[in-house]
């Protein structure tokens, strides 16, 4: 339980780190009309949908481990 626990926090952080990058770089991609720039942004958002299924998958598997 200790081990998902840890993967679920780091998966979390990548996530924030992930969205927070997507986000910056939309910005600073708009203010520059530069907006072929938005294809690592959305690569980013991308990743940020993917972490937080693995957030969501660990955090079901501890409920559900803890339940039986």
């Amino acid at each position: 339980m200790k081990e998902a626990v840890i993967r679920g926090s780091f998966s979390a952080l990548a996530g924030l780190v992930f969205a927070a990058t997507s986000s910056e770089w939309t910005l600073w991609a708009i203010e520059q009309r530069r907006y072929w720039k938005l294809i690592p942004a959305v690569f980013l958002a991308c990743l940020t949908v993917f972490e937080s299924a693995q957030v969501w998958k660990r955090v079901d598997h501890l409920i559900e481990e803890a339940t039986s």
